[in-house]
């Protein structure tokens, strides 16, 4: 969700307004963003899906795709990514 009036955005789960439906910071009224609906985004991700299907395919015909788990710390997946391209790239 989103103010209004200020733009302050909200997060129902994780950073919920002391008020329902009302800024902290100015009180003036939630909205939803079109973008933050449940439709919207599965329409994003189906349209991701399919744009990116084509490439996965491309690079895994050519042994050059590599899945890395995204879950942890930014330093625990940075350290998979390196690992990774260093694989790829060495002799």
């Amino acid at each position: 969700y989103v103010c209004s009036e200020c733009g302050r955005v909200f997060n129902l789960v994780t950073k919920a307004p002391a008020r329902k439906g009302l800024c902290d910071a100015c009180g003036g009224k939630l909205i939803q963003r079109e973008d933050d609906r449940r439709e919207t985004v599965a329409e994003r991700l189906r349209v991701y899906n399919e744009q990116t299907d084509p490439l996965r395919g491309f690079y895994r015909q050519r042994s050059i795709l590599a899945a890395v788990d995204g879950n942890g710390t930014l330093e625990e997946v940075y350290g998979r990514i390196r690992r990774e391209i260093t694989r790829g790239i060495s002799p």
